[in-house]
């Protein structure tokens, strides 16, 4: 189908029901498309100046926190969008009984160079996203009152990708979705690291304001160095498993995924908050290594993180599925369309 935009589509985010989806482009613009009754995918708005550059990343929030999408730009900034639904005049039988309106609720611009990556924090931690950019700094915005969304105050921010002293850009991120951990993100750099960050609490009372973020390990390197080395990391639903899994994607033609189990410890009596385990140390138990053969651009697990899908520059989406030996290997071939040339490829749409 046609896409309507006017130059390359740089994302595509399917929402938290999976009927709809939105892209964002290198031409400024944003549109987001609707399943009809009939399984057939229709535009249903479009924001033609969404930015001042070109939009690289889309997030939608958790919808108990209303319509939300944020938007990351190569102009240093995030916006966040509110959807506005009207009753619509046309009668009942009509394929839309309403129309929409989107509306720019805020624009984050903290950042000091182009923003590459943006997530909504799962919903348990309330109405908070973090952005990530080139001047290597992952920024912790949060809604205080989720009723007044021109109000994002910076509750935390560190550097994701410096690496041995040296500056470099975050190129992606992907939030921890247990409940039962503490807040936890996996972040790529331009370099090819990739670490898993964790947010201490200072024991500030009230919101979720004064964490610390602290390295808690360092998964094994993407993308050969240098350049943007690190295109995507996905971080699996736990889903009942002892341990996490994240997929990590570079320039390197390598597909990574990592097993990470915890070694936990009841904090001292001192530190005791509710009785809750900490995690104190990751221990990186296995990391699959998978060459794909091309530029990976996107990974991104099924809401059980028993299948992991990956799309990049040959045009070529791949499910991957862990056999009976416990290894990964590929499932499945989805799409492979004809009359491709190398670097014309497919933005996986993240679910």
């Amino acid at each position: 189908m046609d896409s309507g935009h006017d130059y390359y589509i740089l994302d595509a985010e399917y929402d938290f029901y999976g009927r709809r989806f939105a892209t964002c482009s290198s031409d400024h613009s944003i549109r987001i498309w609707d399943q009809q009754p009939n399984d057939q995918w229709l535009p249903s708005a479009k924001i033609l100046k969404a930015s001042r550059s070109a939009i690289s990343r889309l997030s939608w929030a958790h919808p108990e926190y209303g319509t939300l999408l944020a938007a990351a730009s190569e102009d240093a900034s995030v916006t966040i969008w509110e959807e506005q639904t009207h009753p619509s005049s046309l009668p009942s039988s009509s394929s839309s009984s309403s129309s929409s309106t989107w509306v720019c609720r805020v624009t984050l611009k903290e950042s000091l160079r182009g923003v590459s990556t943006v997530a909504f924090a799962p919903p348990f931690l309330g109405l908070q996203i973090a952005a990530g950019a080139a001047d290597g700094m992952v920024r912790v915005y949060e809604a205080i009152e989720v009723t007044n969304l021109a109000h994002w105050p910076l509750q935390d921010s560190f550097e994701g990708g410096r690496e041995g002293g040296r500056e470099g850009g975050v190129t992606s991120l992907s939030w921890n979705k247990c409940r039962f951990d503490p807040p936890m993100m996996v972040v790529g750099g331009s370099g090819g690291g990739i670490k898993v960050w964790v947010g201490r609490e200072e024991g500030q009372s009230g919101g979720h304001g004064g964490r610390r973020w602290e390295v808690l390990c360092e998964l094994s390197r993407g993308g050969g160095g240098g350049g943007e080395g690190v295109r995507d990391v996905a971080w699996a639903p736990k889903m009942g498993r002892s341990y996490h899994l994240i997929a990590t994607a570079g320039r390197d033609n390598k597909l990574r995924i990592h097993t990470l189990r915890r070694e936990e410890e009841e904090e001292r009596e001192g530190e005791r908050r509710g009785g809750r385990r900490r995690w104190v140390h990751d221990a990186v138990e296995d990391t699959q290594e998978i060459d794909v053969g091309a530029e990976i651009w996107r990974v991104e697990w099924n809401v059980l993180g028993t299948l992991l899908a990956s799309s990049g520059e040959d045009g070529v989406v791949r499910l991957w599925r862990k056999d009976q030996d416990g290894r990964w290997g590929l499932s499945k071939v989805l799409h492979r369309p004809s009359g491709r040339t190398r670097g014309e490829g497919v933005v996986l749409m993240n679910k």
